[in-house]
């Protein structure tokens, strides 16, 4: 579908590519400029909680921490001859500084809020709240924190990695081959936490199960972040008008799924010529998958 919407106005769309090289727009329908507002108003608001000076460095670490298995397992499909040693750059060290910022953007977001609005606020008491749910749904949250507790006073956790390959059975030949695809496995054993005197009793009960003697550290790291999205989540939803901001962000998102929606604004100049102005809302779909929760 081209571009230009079928009249001025404003329009709910979503866009989609449909190759490399083209990026096209369907158009859902045409809205008020009331509803262009209020969609507007409700993406920004929840939006901005993402670019709180407070969550920004928390974010990037998060992302370098995603991207490092696929430089490791780049480089061993380039057979690097410093595969051991780049296992140690790339995951501990990033691991390392993800729970340090983690930890930190915490401490600085209740430090925030605190000032912010006071601590009679029912902000305060929403990011109180969802740090307590937060630690006591994930698992991970709490194996991040005791994790970050123990490297702030005493090192580098004892990590295990491994290379994964995927074996597959050949049409051609009939035996067994590897496939090009590598994924990376990153564990810790539990008594590093349990020797700690200071491992939190919630966690040693659960470190105590033997299903959970070897940790997954990509699985708690996700689930930490999990954690900490609840919490802004919470923060967020404690300020007038945010139910109505987010059932605007529901109703936009559900009318464009499986795509995110975009606010498209078009007039003509008085040359004639069609002129627009396009925003995806992006950076919002945390948000709408906790709705059910907000219910």
């Amino acid at each position: 579908m081209p571009l230009q919407p079928p009249s001025d106005g404003c329009w709910l769309a979503h866009g989609f590519t449909e190759n490399v090289n083209f990026y096209s727009i369907e158009y859902k329908r045409l809205i008020s400029d009331a509803e262009y507002v209020a969609t507007q108003n409700a993406w920004q608001h929840f939006k901005s909680g993402r670019w709180l000076p407070e969550v920004q460095p928390l974010l990037k670490v998060y992302r370098s921490w995603q991207e490092a298995p696929g430089s490791v397992t780049g480089q061993a499909r380039l057979g690097g001859f410093r595969l051991g040693e780049f296992l140690e750059e790339v995951i501990e060290d990033r691991l390392i500084s993800f729970l340090l910022t983690w930890r930190m953007a915490l401490d600085q977001l209740a430090s925030a809020t605190s000032s912010r609005y006071g601590k009679d606020s029912s902000e305060w008491r929403a990011y109180q709240a969802g740090r307590r749910k937060a630690y006591d749904i994930y698992f991970g949250y709490r194996v991040v924190e005791a994790m970050r507790n123990r490297v702030q006073h005493q090192g580098r956790p004892p990590l295990a990695q491994e290379l994964i390959r995927f074996p597959y059975i050949c049409e051609k030949c009939g035996e067994e081959h590897f496939s090009y695809d590598l994924d990376l496995s990153v564990t810790m054993r539990a008594e590093w936490l349990l020797e700690s005197e200071n491992c939190p009793r919630t966690l040693r009960r659960d470190l105590m199960d033997p299903s959970n003697e070897i940790i997954d550290i990509r699985e708690a790291v996700q689930q930490s972040m999990q954690g900490f999205e609840d919490i802004l989540f919470a923060l967020l939803m404690s300020s007038n008008g945010a139910a109505e901001h987010l059932d605007i962000l529901v109703r936009a998102f559900g009318e464009t799924s499986p795509y995110r929606p975009v606010l498209v604004k078009s007039w003509k100049d008085d040359s004639g010529r069609w002129l627009a102005s396009l925003e995806q809302l992006s950076d919002v779909d945390w948000v709408v998958a906790r709705s059910a929760t907000a219910r």
